[in-house]
């Protein structure tokens, strides 16, 4: 019970840090220079570059093979071998940087991407990879449990992002933002983000001597595949509507624009989830060693996550048009329709931070694989239907419809197989704010108000709300170490 609670006051010490480090720099990142190159370039114009974004994203894979996951959860395991193990993954990791490079390109020639924009295709495809080393290497500082330095590491190349953009958006001279330079500019920030991260690894645990040979190769490949399968299958999951929006509809980059923009949001939000899911992993694989569930732990995630999401998705949902038209100078009735809906996926994809990352630590592998698959099917399957019927939005509904069903599935395997604890205890708090949050909005909306009247009546009570259901619980044991999770 002490280690437990050891455990959540940990994780609430360190992901109070998190938000505070990226509160400021992500969403700033967001909103401040992703949206108005957005605005600057025009819907279309990035809808351009997020349809080869995702599309590279879709075969990201390839550069990493599920090495990542394995190394951070065998670090965890065994600090004291970190040296050793390193340096038996790292040849791997570089032969399937080299094997990335002729599968993207032929996927770029056969889906005509890399005929079409050539170098815009192959700086992206380039940026991937560097940026699939940095995630690499901070896998050896996470599984040493530094999580601060970490956290900083996550937020190093939007740092560099906001001073180079910045300077082409509002220091230079006008028109000096161009689509190739915002893209050579994410070169530049993974490549320094890369050098400063390798030069702290090799600072922490000394110069690395790869040690490669066919059998351990193998080996590796074996215990790492797994983890590529559930990558793979979320990374489709997750990107693939963009994708599918180009594809299917006539005006295909400007609708991927405006979907795109409501994206941003949930990327924004999705923040949360990463920062909770990245510090949970390695927690949960160490947890994994001991006889006894991390109930405390799982339950100290998920409701601090459901304290961001419930408030936030219930915000924009009901104030989605005031958000977006402020937010965008194209903005139109069916951005806010993307937004509001998108939105809500936020709720239900928490499940999937906080219990994902517990089934990926127990190693439930084979039903995270079996799991994705179907969502990737029913995905595409709803997205054929949906997209040609209602636009743009219709990938908003198919999103929120097969992530509620992953969520739902999650949180039953997780409490019967894993946890061995009450279903209802884990969910009676949520939704008793959900509820609550939709009759204090339905009320407000009722008073003929001002936005800013409003929407600052709707989050004052929204807070208010979420302290009174009690969900800030790693806060409360960070202040109150003798109270436990009920």
């Amino acid at each position: 019970m002490i280690q437990e609670q050891q455990r959540v006051k940990t994780f609430g010490l360190n992901i109070l840090l998190l938000f505070l480090i990226n509160a400021l720099i992500k969403p700033f990142y967001l909103f401040g220079i992703d949206r108005t190159v957005q605005n600057d370039l025009g819907a279309e114009s990035y809808g351009l570059f997020a349809v080869f974004f995702n599309f590279v994203f879709l075969f990201q894979i390839f550069a990493d093979l599920g090495i990542q996951n394995f190394s951070q959860q065998w670090i965890s395991r065994q600090r004291g071998s970190v040296k050793t193990l390193f340096a038996r993954v790292l040849p791997a990791k570089g032969t399937m940087s080299l094997v990335f490079i002729p599968v993207i390109f032929l996927a770029g020639a056969l889906s005509g991407y890399l005929q079409e924009y050539p170098l815009l295709f192959s700086v992206l495809a380039f940026n991937f990879l560097l940026n699939s080393w940095v995630l690499f290497l901070r896998t050896v500082v996470s599984g040493l449990g530094y999580y601060r330095t970490d956290s900083l590491f996550s937020s190093l190349d939007k740092v560099l992002m906001i001073f180079l953009v910045g300077w082409m958006l509002w220091g230079g001279e006008e028109g000096a933002l161009t689509l190739m330079r915002f893209v050579w500019a994410q070169s530049l920030s993974y490549g320094l983000t890369l050098i400063i991260v390798g030069l702290w690894v090799i600072r922490k645990i000394g110069r690395v001597s790869p040690s490669w040979t066919g059998p351990n190769f193998r080996v590796i490949m074996r215990k790492a595949l797994p983890y590529a399968t559930i990558v793979f299958l979320m990374t489709i999951f997750t990107r693939v509507d963009v994708i599918m929006i180009e594809w299917l509809l006539e005006d295909g980059y400007y609708q991927s624009g405006a979907y795109v923009a409501g994206v941003r949001l949930l990327d924004a939000a999705n923040m949360a989830g990463f920062l909770v899911a990245g510090l949970l992993l390695p927690m949960f694989s160490n947890a994994s060693r001991s006889s006894k569930p991390p109930v405390e732990l799982v339950r100290a995630g998920w409701f601090f996550l459901m304290a961001i999401a419930l408030p936030l998705s219930g915000f924009c949902w009901w104030y989605a048009e005031e958000i977006t038209t402020g937010l965008y100078t194209e903005a139109t009735s069916m951005w806010s329709e993307i937004v509001a809906v998108l939105m809500l996926t936020f709720v239900v994809r928490s499940s999937d931070y906080v219990l994902g990352s517990l089934f990926t630590a127990y190693e439930y592998l084979r039903f995270l694989n079996v799991s994705y698959l179907i969502a990737v099917v029913l995905n595409i399957g709803l997205n054929l239907i949906m997209i040609p019927l209602f636009d743009a939005p219709g990938a908003a509904y198919t999103t929120l419809i097969t992530q509620s069903l992953i969520a739902i599935v999650f949180i039953i395997v997780a409490h019967r197989q894993l946890l061995h604890t009450s279903l209802w205890g884990t969910l009676a708090r949520p939704l008793g704010l959900f509820v609550s949050l939709i009759l204090y909005g339905y009320l407000l909306q009722g008073w003929n108000t001002a936005f800013f009247l409003s929407a600052s009546a709707f989050l004052i009570g929204a807070a208010i709300l979420t302290f009174s259901f009690g969900l800030l619980q790693p806060l409360i044991v960070i202040v109150f170490p003798s109270k436990g999770l009920n």
